[in-house]
């Protein structure tokens, strides 16, 4: 097998740049005064490269206001704080400091609060401030702030400081500007950039948790109903009755089923499997097969048939189904929820998004269904939990998808490949983008590493945890239809 992805990588944050002035001679304050509202929980603003005209050993600082109010006399409590370091040239004069400084502190004042105090104005001296500023649109808290300076300045000597500002604007209308400015002079150089940061959404992130490796081509095309691991799977071929089995390095033909059936269920492991609805020729199925690794049996028949479903589960005994369509009459967008124990299907009165064909990840009463289609508007990336009576609803993926593989457990979800939407008008028109590639883990989506082909996986991936595996990827690697399928054979392992 050859290793398919990139590095692993983390982001940790969603950090948002919103928007950049820079300042030439002659500026004498730059002012943010939009895009701060309740987006963001915490606004965090970059002072980068900050130089004052030529007054000398100005005070740089910062105040805010409301609404319409363009005064800037916000009330003020704050402390500051220093180290700073002093040398000359021949020695004679070096000293280095640790010091609260009380010029620099408010106490309930108006003035603007300084955050980089004494700037020098030579060519080469500048000032580097970071300002984050939290809950600024709250209306029942005061609002929060801290900073971190870091400047230089060679009018006498060579002269370091890094000092510290933190307090709090003593109101609790929201803010909605903020204005920077030196306490003498102009603003000669430097650039200012505003951040947001949101927690109130679930984040979605680009951590890698997995990497893809090509395996012995599969037998197999689409619309194959998958189950097991990517050491011990099957895939029983969409549409007819052959059943490939997979050893972990090898294909071989295991025993074929009673029932022609594409676009169903399936679940468990390869010697304790099942298979369940779908379609076939006209009709949709309710018919369920269990297999032992060698011979199949029939199983009662679902609550109500079923084509294209939501559906899985990790053992023999336990599947979960919703979504999908019926035919004679034609019903779309089946919101039905059925669970089978082994023995008996039962409808368990609870209805669902109606999604067909996504992804039904993780433990017995501890699903998560996710992405899908419905009739109209087309492809989806919802995502509900299942808790064993009833659906709730989980952060939305990155991407949407249909007929997508799926697989993981109840603490971390995959989805991998997939069908999304094209862009000519009909709902139904659906085109092969079978690269995305995504987790879910405390409901939070993370961007994987993609497939390494552009197709779809057929009826889905299989697995357990982050060992997933695909036994079919249809279409052409270009990603655009031809009717042809290519059954390339992917597996996927955890980092």
């Amino acid at each position: 097998m050859s290793y398919i992805g990139t590095p692993p990588r983390k982001q940790l944050g969603e950090k948002v740049l919103l928007s950049k002035q820079i300042a030439v001679a002659g500026t004498s304050s730059i002012t943010f005064n939009s895009g701060i509202d309740d987006t963001y929980d915490v606004y965090e603003f970059h002072c980068i490269g900050i130089h004052p005209s030529g007054t000398s050993l100005p005070n740089f600082g910062f105040q805010v206001d409301s609404g319409t109010n363009v005064s800037f006399n916000q009330p003020i409590t704050s402390s500051y704080y220093a180290a700073a370091s002093n040398y000359t040239a021949d020695g004679a004069s070096n000293w280095d400091d640790l010091y609260y400084s009380t010029g620099e502190d408010s106490h309930n004042g108006t003035a603007d609060q300084k955050i980089a105090h004494g700037a020098g104005d030579e060519d080469d001296d500048n000032s580097a401030v970071i300002l984050k500023m939290y809950g600024l649109s709250s209306s029942i808290y005061v609002k929060q702030f801290n900073s971190i300076n870091q400047m230089n300045h060679h009018n006498d000597s060579s002269y370091t400081l890094n000092s510290f500002a933190d307090g709090y604007i003593n109101t609790i209308t929201p803010i909605n500007k903020v204005r920077f400015q030196f306490d003498a002079g102009d603003i000669d150089a430097g650039v200012i950039k505003m951040y947001g940061i949101s927690f109130g959404t679930p984040l979605q992130t680009d951590s890698k948790h997995i990497v893809w490796s090509r395996a012995t081509d599969a037998p197999s095309t689409s619309y194959g109903l998958k189950f097991g691991t990517k050491d011990a799977g099957a895939s029983l071929r969409g549409g007819g009755v052959i059943n490939d089995e997979w050893n972990g390095s090898s294909w071989s033909l295991g025993g074929e089923s009673s029932v022609d059936r594409g676009a169903g269920g399936s679940g468990g492991t390869q010697t304790a499997g099942v298979v369940y609805g779908g379609y076939y020729s006209s009709d949709d199925q309710d018919t369920t097969e269990e297999y032992n690794g060698t011979s199949w049996s029939s199983g009662n028949n679902m609550s109500a048939p079923i084509n294209g479903p939501t559906a899985g589960g990790p053992t023999q005994t336990w599947q979960i189904t919703t979504g999908g369509s019926q035919y004679n009459p034609t019903v779309r967008d089946i919101t039905t929820t059925q669970t089978y124990n082994g023995t008996n299907w039962a409808n368990e009165s609870v209805a669902s998004g109606g999604r067909a064909a996504g992804g039904m990840t993780g433990a017995e009463d501890d699903t998560l269904y996710h992405h899908g289609a419905l009739d109209s508007p087309g492809s989806q990336n919802t995502a509900y939990y299942w808790n064993g009576s009833s659906w709730t609803t989980k952060a939305t993926a990155p991407n949407i998808g249909r007929y997508i593989g799926f697989f993981g457990s109840s603490t971390r979800a995959y989805r991998a490949g997939g069908w999304d939407q094209d862009a000519l008008g009909a709902p139904a028109y659906y085109y092969i983008v079978g690269y995305p590639c995504e987790s879910w883990t405390d409901d939070v989506w993370s961007n994987e590493n993609v497939l390494p082909f552009t197709g779809s996986p057929g009826q889905g991936l299989t697995g357990t945890g982050g060992d997933g595996w695909t036994a079919a990827i249809a279409d052409k690697p270009d990603g655009t239809y031809s009717g042809t399928n290519y059954a390339y054979h992917f597996e996927a392992s955890e980092l």
